[in-house]
């Protein structure tokens, strides 16, 4: 063994490093894919419910002028001061939220969506406008 089983040693320490190097920063890059970002919270004009704007850590990495970072998409989720759940739509840019619309007994983006807090449903459309989609709460 000898000589030959110092040879392949460091040839396996080598492939195991360079192995490390390449397959941390990629596990980082799959980790950050999946995680969310707040962007801006808005709290409804009684107080009673707030609506959250998120989108993909990965997505803020991507270069933008100053002034675009509302830009990105996302998702707009609204939430009650219990910690009540009212859903969540999609949304083509995270600044939207500040042109969601109160109502009594729910909140809508114009040309984007619905909650029905009573019903307790979220309905949005395709970036098309071709098709409604209906979510209920449990």
């Amino acid at each position: 063994m000898g000589q030959g089983g110092t040879r392949w040693g460091w040839k396996r320490r080598l492939l195991v490093v360079a192995v490390a190097f390449i397959a941390l920063p990629m596990g980082g890059v799959i980790f950050l894919a999946f995680q969310e970002g707040e962007y801006r919270r808005e709290p409804s004009p009684d107080g009673r419910y707030t609506a959250i704007a998120t989108y993909r850590v990965l997505d803020a990495m991507v270069p933008r002028f100053p002034g675009q970072s509302g830009d990105k998409a996302g998702h707009i989720r609204i939430e009650g001061t219990d910690g009540t759940d009212y859903g969540r739509m999609p949304v083509p840019m995270v600044s939207m939220i500040y042109d969601i619309r109160w109502e009594v007994g729910g909140a809508y983006l114009v040309a984007i969506g619905d909650w029905d807090f009573e019903a307790r449903q979220v309905a949005y459309w395709n970036a098309d406008q071709t098709e409604k989609t209906v979510v209920p709460l449990r």
